[in-house]
């Protein structure tokens, strides 16, 4: 038969320059956001890379429906396969928060948050002691070794290394304990011979006491409360306090205890939130509490003003409120400038220096450009604070000054030092040693001189993690469970030990109490000795 007189039917031919210019731009796109200093600095590539990824997708779908040329048959059959794939996914898959460089982490849907199939831990006030036995005193923190706040006795994050062995670091800790824990990023404190912590079990937002020697709970303290966000995860973040026998702990939902640090016993509980009608932070109140001359001090919320309240800690009564701008999620530090005692916080915007007796504010210091700022500001001799945060804004050193003997604002001044993009802190707080700031930088272990703000070494990446000190060595909590051992030198960056202690994702801060070292995540808690 003629073909001219019987034509084929016209096909659409495939548009193969229209499929490889979208492949060329998405190739260009992805080495530009994988390359690029501002996108990398800030910490964004992880996140615009999954961007990416789904945009390049839909493209090429609308490729494969409307110009590759295939029988319409095919199309209809690719599509559908396409659409029965992705919604299987969706069906069988769900994001169970996100790691620290925006990475999702995903998980069966019908599997329950993993804290739901914990057993359940009831309320429960230790026993006793028995009649006519001499009664226990309070737990104070008076051995120089204990670690009974957030970042240590000093909040510096550095421990005692007398009661360390020699060259501790080179050798294996032995696990005295380890047990399941639920969930939350909150880290331990130690006093005496307890551990206490906070942890989400199902609808229970828990204060937990354990036992240093074994890791078994001496008493269980219970609040029908649970935070849920879905890249920063769910349950208390906070890490409680321990001073003068009580135990001082806020929840991710602004639910502040005073426990008895034996028994457990509630002495009083306020809902911080609550009670000032302020709203909750994205992420959950974070920031530890405080506490100094029978006062213990915690941030607020998301208001635009009187975000810092001080409470006593006889009673739990308000004794002051200050602060001219909404919370973050950095916990406060409390030390000298320019002559005064101050106690300085850095708000989602700003910074101030307030009177800790009655919170009246001494200076401010404008510091905004960031999502969130966890790091606390280090206060450090000649009046200078140091700040740190991820997100781009990277590191600077202020000065506070004062003319002459007045308290007023007024009479305070701060300037500038330095300022730049070579230590810039995440979720991490740097510690402070021999003029040298180290501390994670986007997660890669970094050395800073603190007189110029120069970098003097950066090394491996430990994602972002936390990090503490203890004598010349750097104990560095990985964000994958890895526990890491490093040299404190500006000389060079240098691994001492690796520790497989935990797995999964830890946000949490170690402690480290004499010869004791405990991590912990949102699934277990180990104790590591140090021999």
């Amino acid at each position: 038969m003629n073909d001219a007189t019987n034509p084929a039917p016209n096909r659409v031919r495939p548009r193969w320059l229209a499929l490889a210019a979208i492949l060329a731009l998405s190739g260009a796109a992805l080495a530009y956001v994988r390359l690029s200093e501002p996108i990398v600095v800030r910490g964004m590539s992880n996140g615009l890379t999954l961007a990416l990824a789904l945009a390049t997708g839909g493209a090429l779908v609308l490729w494969f429906a409307f110009l590759s040329g295939l029988p319409r048959r095919a199309r209809f059959a690719g599509l559908g396969l396409a659409a029965a794939g992705a919604a299987g996914l969706a069906l069988c898959l769900r994001v169970e928060g996100y790691h620290g460089d925006i990475l999702p982490v995903l998980t069966w849907r019908w599997a329950p948050p993993r804290d739901y199939t914990l057993p359940e831990l009831a309320p429960k006030v230790a026993e006793a002691p028995p009649a006519g036995a001499e009664a226990p005193g309070p737990l104070v923190e008076a051995a120089p070794g204990d670690w009974s706040r957030f970042l240590g006795p000093r909040g510096d994050g550095w421990a005692e290394a007398g009661a360390l062995p020699a060259e501790w670091w080179t050798r294996a800790p032995k696990e005295r304990w380890r047990r399941a824990c639920g969930a939350g990023w909150a880290g331990c404190a130690v006093a005496g011979d307890r551990v206490y912590t906070q942890e989400q079990r199902g609808p229970y937002e828990l204060v937990v006491c354990v036992g240093l020697d074994d890791g078994k709970e001496k008493w269980v303290h219970r609040d029908e409360a649970r935070f849920s966000e879905e890249m920063g995860g769910d349950g208390p973040r906070a890490t409680p306090t321990v001073s003068e026998g009580i135990v001082y702990a806020l929840g991710a939902t602004g639910i502040l205890n005073a426990l008895d640090a034996r028994s457990g016993e509630l002495r009083w509980s306020r809902n911080v939130l609550a009670e000032s009608g302020q709203p909750n932070l994205m992420w959950g109140k974070s920031a530890s509490p405080v506490v100094y001359d029978g006062r213990v001090v915690v941030t607020l919320g998301g208001a635009p003003e009187g975000t810092t309240a001080a409470f006593r800690c006889a009673d739990g009564e308000p004794a002051w409120r200050a602060g001219a701008d909404q919370s973050s999620y950095s916990t406060p530090a409390l030390g000298q400038l320019a002559g005064a005692r101050q106690l300085v916080v850095v708000y989602a915007d700003s910074i101030a220096g307030h009177d800790p007796a009655g919170g009246k504010t001494l200076w401010t210091y404008a510091w905004k450009g960031a999502p969130a700022k966890v790091a606390s500001p280090k206060l450090l001799d000649g009046d200078r604070v140091l700040l740190t945060v991820g997100y781009g804004l990277g590191a600077r050193m202020l000065k506070v000054s004062r003319a002459g003997d007045g308290g007023d604002a007024a009479s305070f001044g701060v300037e500038v030092l330095w300022q730049n993009l070579n230590l810039k802190t995440k979720f991490t707080n740097p510690v402070l040693k021999d003029g040298c700031a180290y501390g994670l930088d986007e997660g890669r272990l970094a050395c800073v001189r603190l007189e110029d703000g120069e970098r003097l070494w950066k090394g491996d990446s430990f994602g972002h993690g936390q990090l503490i000190g203890a004598g010349d060595v750097l104990i560095v909590q990985a964000e994958r469970g890895e526990v890491v051992f490093a040299a404190a030198s500006p000389e060079a960056f240098k691994v001492w030990q690796r520790i497989p202690a935990l797995k999964d994702k830890t946000w949490n801060y170690p402690a480290l109490s004499g010869r004791n070292l405990i991590v912990r995540n949102d699934r277990e808690m180990v104790c590591l000795e140090l021999q």
